[in-house]
């Protein structure tokens, strides 16, 4: 006699057979999106510390700097915003330009 007899055996297959298996990354992404910039701002606050103990403040301010640059890009591409920023700026080097979605003056003419 075996460690499983054959209806304990038969059992068991059934189960694992049937049971479903769903493999997805939504756990992993949404960890990532939740703590992800949390986890960023604390590694670059220890790597400002540890630059700042040496002496070398102006590391220090690129870093700061560059990092906050990098974080802005980054929400304004995980926010959906981007097109909004992306008309916002061109507003600033175009001021006459029409709003997206807004009829302009151009009447559209029919073949002929």
């Amino acid at each position: 006699m075996g460690v499983l007899d054959g209806g304990l055996h038969a059992e068991i297959t059934q189960i694992l057979v049937a049971a479903p298996v769903a493999v997805d990354t939504s756990g992993i992404g949404n960890w990532l999106r939740d703590n992800a910039v949390k986890v960023i701002l604390i590694v670059i606050g220890l790597v400002i510390l540890m630059a700042s103990r040496r002496g070398d403040h102006s590391r220090v301010v690129s870093v700061v700097g560059l990092s906050l640059i990098g974080l802005m890009v980054l929400g304004i591409a995980f926010s959906g915003s981007a097109l909004d920023v992306g008309y916002w700026l061109a507003k600033l080097f175009i001021p006459s330009l029409a709003t997206p979605g807004a009829p302009s003056g151009v009447t559209p003419t029919t073949g002929g």
